[in-house]
């Protein structure tokens, strides 16, 4: 599948209204000024997931969602293991460092945070598109890069060959924390949402 610069453009578009509500909602969650730098947003193909967050043997955290209605296939939020420790920490209200494996605790803490800002991102596409989807309940894995990319693969069916990667450099107290949406949907699906944009 092929997208021009006018196509491409739109889909920026959505990933910085996307990135904005996902500061926003962050910054109350963790009840710390977050800001951020212009994400980035690539079309990619799909089996390059594992490459976009640091290659596959990476350890990360990701929450995995099912999608359906207007869109069909699946959402993933991933984050790199040691920013999950600090967003683990912040939510729990514990000194940074306190986490140091993600179990069950820390993952529901992960999950509450990936679907809020998963969320974010759906409600720009909707805005910008006028298609609303519905995200499943996350389901979190800590793992290598790969292990999570075969996970999302199966959820999406094997249908997506393309996906749509957002990576967002959140700024929290002169750090930086980095988290990627990928957003995986059948061909159709991708048709559905240029055309919607009026640039199909």
């Amino acid at each position: 599948m092929q997208f021009n610069e006018i196509q491409l453009d739109a889909l920026r578009e959505i990933g910085n209204i996307g990135a904005g509500n996902a500061a926003t909602a962050l910054s109350e969650l963790i009840q710390t000024k977050v800001d951020i730098t212009v994400p980035e947003v690539r079309v990619i193909e799909t089996t390059k997931i594992p490459d976009m967050v640091g290659g596959p043997e990476r350890e990360v955290v990701a929450c995995l969602f099912g999608l359906s209605g207007g869109l069909e296939g699946a959402a993933m939020y991933v984050f790199p293991l040691e920013e999950a420790k600090y967003l683990s920490d912040r939510m729990l209200q514990q000194p940074e460092g306190t986490t140091t494996e993600m179990g069950e605790m820390e993952q529901s803490v992960i999950g509450e945070v990936g679907n809020i800002l998963t969320g974010s991102y759906m409600t720009a596409m909707q805005g910008f598109t006028g298609i609303a989807s519905n995200l499943s309940p996350p389901a979190v894995t800590v793992s290598q890069a790969m292990v999570i990319f075969s996970e999302a693969s199966v959820i999406a069916s094997t249908f997506a060959d393309w996906t749509i990667w957002v990576e967002t450099d959140f700024i929290v107290e002169e750090g930086h924390l980095k988290a990627y949406l990928f957003l995986l949907a059948s061909p159709e699906a991708m048709e559905q949402v240029l055309t919607s944009l009026g640039v199909g």
